[in-house]
């Protein structure tokens, strides 16, 4: 129905809690006006080669939009743009006239 957004991951360590606690999720379903946001991880495992690698598990999570969601996106981004306001002068090159 158009409202759903698919992210494939391969990772060796599965952990729902650091996915569900992050923002990707969030900020897509905002982004895309989408309602449910749907991970597929694949866990992996080396073996022989290098780049030869086996799926030992396979896991779906499925978190969807919540009421506040927008707001908290949108302070996320207020954060992140008062730290770059912080730090930018760190970064100016100290060799250049501004």
């Amino acid at each position: 129905d158009g409202l759903l957004v698919t992210d494939y991951k391969t990772t060796e360590n599965f952990d729902p809690d650091r996915l569900m606690a992050g923002y990707q999720w969030r900020f897509y379903l905002d982004m895309l006006g989408c309602d449910t946001f749907t991970w597929k991880v694949f866990v992996l495992r080396q073996y022989g080669c290098p780049g030869h690698y086996d799926i030992t598990a396979e896991h779906t999570l499925t978190p969807r939009r919540y009421p506040q969601l927008h707001e908290d996106c949108a302070r996320l981004a207020a954060d992140y743009s008062a730290f770059l306001d912080n730090i930018a002068d760190w970064y100016k090159p100290k060799d250049r006239e501004p």
